[in-house]
């Protein structure tokens, strides 16, 4: 073998893991997104990636300023929202927490949609909604990888089967992580409301 073979052959040789590592570093978050969705399978399903979502929820939130006191803090004279759909929301949470779920996210995307009706965007996707208030710095990073980590979360929720179900518990501190972001999300709204209200004055 000639020098020229000698080098064609080593060459060949480290061809193959040159590839091999490129491709992985390519598809690095496809293999990422794969490996969870083979936890969901083989640590309980769902369950277990609800989970996941909610304790990523939980630091997320903390990053956020507090939201409003919880209704027992707050005297009755004070209340926006009645203790009669307080504890609606306490008996749905314990007899069906994914549905308690389902009720606090959608009061997220009610506000979002009002949001969007002051900025034009129809209610087609809260997702959508959330990106552009991002995009125009009207939130920072924290309340939207919050708002999507309670999505995920959401849809997770629904398919727990059994004892893999989510817990009342769950859907309490479900409530608690969304109650930041939706603080957020009114200071928001109340800022664009105001702002289109001026507008209009101003044109009238």
């Amino acid at each position: 073998m000639d020098w020229k073979a000698f080098i064609a052959a080593i060459v060949g040789s480290l061809a193959w893991p040159i590839v091999v590592l490129s491709l992985l570093f390519i598809l690095r978050k496809q293999l990422v997104a794969l490996a969870e969705r083979l936890q969901e399978f083989s640590l309980g399903g769902a369950k277990a990636t609800f989970e996941k979502q909610l304790e990523t929820a939980r630091k997320e939130a903390e990053k956020l300023p507090p939201s409003s006191p919880s209704p027992d803090e707050i005297p009755d004279d004070q209340r926006i929202v009645p203790l009669t759909d307080e504890k609606k929301f306490l008996r749905l949470a314990n007899e069906f927490p994914e549905a308690a779920i389902t009720e606090v996210y959608k009061d997220i995307e009610g506000i979002l949609f009002r949001i969007g009706d002051i900025l034009g965007i129809q209610r087609t996707s809260a997702d959508r909604i959330m990106n552009e208030l991002y995009e125009r710095r009207e939130v920072d990073e924290n309340a939207r990888d919050l708002f999507h980590t309670l999505r995920r979360a959401r849809n997770l929720s629904a398919h727990g089967k059994g004892d893999r179900r989510v817990s009342p518990g769950e859907a309490l501190d479900y409530r608690d992580h969304s109650g930041r972001l939706m603080t957020s999300l009114s200071f928001v709204l109340g800022k664009l409301q105001a702002a289109a209200d001026i507008k209009k004055a101003r044109g009238s």
